[in-house]
């Protein structure tokens, strides 16, 4: 799990599903492009860590979030690999 100690108010960090590897090296500015064009078919993502106050949505739990609510995501990296922090309230279905 994470390495940090809290994950504060209504806050969830979700994974972002694995893309195929690749042998190109994309700049930044292209890799962003694609993980943003990849999210609008991301039907079901996992909770990497819920926040303190979240109380329908627990880490480990597989949830969809609609691609409007994805796509205004902050992307954070923890422990070497990026993740996407999104609202609580975000949220449309948990499995």
């Amino acid at each position: 799990m994470s390495k940090f100690k809290v994950l504060r108010g209504w806050r969830l960090i979700i994974d972002v599903p694995e893309k195929p590897k690749s042998s190109i090296k994309l700049s930044e500015k292209d890799e962003d492009a694609i993980m943003y064009e990849a999210m609008k078919v991301w039907n079901k993502v996992t909770v990497y860590a819920a926040g303190d106050k979240c109380t329908d949505v627990s880490a480990g739990d597989v949830v969809y979030i609609p691609y409007t609510s994805l796509e205004r995501s902050e992307k954070i990296d923890i422990d070497g690999t990026v993740r996407l922090m999104v609202n609580e309230g975000d949220v449309a279905i948990i499995w």
